[in-house]
């Protein structure tokens, strides 16, 4: 996969999970949204979430999508909340006010794989 169907694929993928490690070792996964903006992703995650507590602990992270073709990319980097980030969102359904912070992950690798029906 070229460096600009890379970059196609991400935009228009419907699900991506992000993996980081808690302090215990164990691996945490959740669907998250996330853009690439050029060596780095940018994402916003809740303020209360198991997410922000790991990047605190280990910045290690991954990423990966995958389409229905057989087409995959994996993207690991090293994340880290960006100072004075935290803004209020939407509510929750139970009507509960809610924050995001903004986190900034510094790619380290990238494995993308074509589909099938790619050439």
């Amino acid at each position: 996969m070229s460096a600009e169907q890379l970059l196609a694929f991400w935009e228009t993928a419907g699900v991506l999970a992000m993996t980081t490690v808690g302090r215990n070792g164990a691996p945490h996964s959740a669907p998250v949204h996330a853009r690439i903006r050029g060596a780095h992703l940018s994402l916003v995650v809740y303020d209360n979430t198991l997410r922000r507590r790991d990047i605190e602990h280990n910045p290690k992270t991954s990423f990966v999508t995958w389409g229905r073709n057989g087409e995959a990319v994996i993207i690991y980097g090293n994340a880290t909340e960006v100072p004075d980030s935290l803004r209020p969102t939407r509510d929750s359904r139970e009507g509960e006010k809610r924050n995001v912070v903004e986190i900034d992950v510094k790619l380290t690798r990238i494995y993308a794989m074509r589909g099938r029906n790619e050439g």
